[in-house]
């Protein structure tokens, strides 16, 4: 929304502009998405302001990415994942909420499987129960590997959470708590359990 706004203000004379409260934090990431020619440029642009000063907040650069694209929101919440900062995952969850987006919904829940704790695991429990991003979540879970993690797992495969699981829900779960899992994950650079040092 603030997108469309700033690019309405464009229109407007200076005076009006003024009356009008855009963060002063926000401007050189909105003077930068006015220039970018595509998608790869707005990405870089929300990448910079994260990677300033953090004047702006996550939440504020996320509100602003909430008019982009699925396919950029994604590789923004993707990318923000692979920095591995733990420091964004709340607002991560809380923009879980605010979003319909199935797509961006997978997305934060990879990233909290790639750089989420403990604190995470309740979270990602409750989303077991939808069927668009069970596995997702599942994966994340395994990624985590507390206990709690893992007894949540071992809840899916007995068919205690969300009965009346397909088969292929409880023979990935069997997987996901095998040491094949862990060792496949170790192999692609993937730190797994407690203690991954992010």
């Amino acid at each position: 929304w603030l997108c469309r706004a700033m690019k309405a203000l464009a229109c407007l004379p200076v005076e009006l502009e003024k009356t009008v409260a855009v963060p002063p934090a926000l401007r050189p990431l909105l003077a930068a998405l006015e220039e970018a020619e595509d998608d790869e440029a707005r990405l870089a642009a929300y990448l910079h302001e994260l990677g300033r000063s953090r004047r702006a907040s996550l939440d504020q650069v996320l509100d602003v990415a909430s008019d982009e694209t699925t396919a950029l929101q994604v590789s923004l919440i993707s990318t923000i994942g692979e920095r591995g900062r733990r420091d964004v995952l709340p607002a991560l969850r809380a923009r879980y909420s605010r979003t319909r987006d199935p797509e961006v919904h997978r997305a934060i829940v990879r990233v909290l499987g790639l750089g989420g704790g403990e604190a995470d695991v309740p979270w990602l429990v409750e989303r077991l129960q939808n069927g668009r991003i069970r596995r997702e979540t599942m994966f994340a879970l395994a990624r985590i590997r507390t206990a709690a993690a893992v007894r949540a797992l071992e809840r899916v495969r007995r068919g205690e959470i969300n009965s009346g699981q397909p088969d292929d829900i409880i023979a990935l779960a069997e997987y996901l708590l095998s040491g094949a899992f862990v060792e496949i994950e170790r192999a692609e650079g993937r730190a797994v359990g407690e203690g991954r040092g992010r």
